[in-house]
């Protein structure tokens, strides 16, 4: 077993182990004469890190791989295992709750739409910080997604609007521009929600995908406002993209129903 999965499985003894150790250490180092505000500072210090790299570390670490082979390869069955692997550990509050949020994108891009939707209405939103303005709107975001592709309009419609009320009041900086892409996509599913396809796709048209798998999500999306448009030429060439592109997601699946539906 590798050492993070390690920790994430055993995290409270793990943590108390390395917490021990490191106070072995300390009182070793005062035999040696080192002062005691030194080694208090040293021993805090060491605290801290031990937290991080026990309690909210391993977990991040697990799926990094599995993330990637999502967004690169378009496949999302090694996020789901590693998630429900992770689910099973006594993970802390934040690791969890981060845990669940990619179990839920693996959930939608493995087609189990009402699972998602059931896990993430479990996260309750009422409760994060005011300030956490990343997490509030990935969930947000997510949420909205979820809600449209279950065709529930009154929930879709409250977590983009209360999208946009987190997303303005969120400060500028690396974590605002990290979202703009999300930002984009509610702009346009807001437009396509109201009917306004031809605005959907001035919205996109200069939308450049975060990875593979946004490009596969936008250009099934696309090919939805195209119908709306009966611009069926640039549906049916999105769809074969999104068929050809999409290895294992769930969007290869929806793609050839339209794709039959068209033909």
């Amino acid at each position: 077993m590798e050492l993070h999965e390690l920790f994430a499985k055993h995290r409270i003894a793990s943590r108390w182990i390395l917490l021990i150790v490191d106070f072995l250490l300390v009182i070793g180092l005062r035999f040696m004469g080192i002062p005691t505000a030194v080694l208090l500072l040293l021993y805090l210090s060491n605290m801290v890190i031990i937290y991080f790299y026990v309690d909210v570390y391993p977990p991040f670490v697990i799926q990094l791989k599995d993330i990637k082979n999502m967004n690169d390869d378009c496949d999302p069955f090694p996020l789901l295992k590693s998630s429900e692997r992770l689910l099973s550990y006594n993970l802390s509050t934040i690791s969890r709750r981060t845990v669940l949020i990619n179990y839920c994108v693996a959930l939608r891009n493995t087609g189990d739409y009402e699972k998602a939707y059931e896990l993430l209405k479990s996260i309750d939103l009422h409760a994060l910080n005011e300030k956490d303005y990343m997490i509030r709107c990935i969930l947000l975001n997510n949420l909205a997604d979820i809600c449209a592709l279950l065709k529930k309009e009154d929930e879709e419609v409250y977590y983009r609007r209360t999208f946009f009320e987190v997303y303005d009041k969120m400060p500028e900086g690396a974590n605002k521009k990290s979202l703009f892409n999300s930002h984009m996509l509610t702009l346009a599913d807001r437009a396509f929600h109201d009917e306004e396809y031809e605005k959907c796709i001035d919205i996109l048209k200069d939308y450049k995908p975060l990875n593979k798998e946004n490009d596969i999500s936008v250009s099934l999306f696309k090919a939805q406002i195209y119908l709306k448009l009966d611009e069926k030429e640039n549906a049916v060439h999105l769809l074969n993209h999104v068929i050809t592109n999409g290895n294992k997601l769930y969007s290869v699946v929806e793609a050839k129903k339209l794709l039959e539906e068209i033909e």
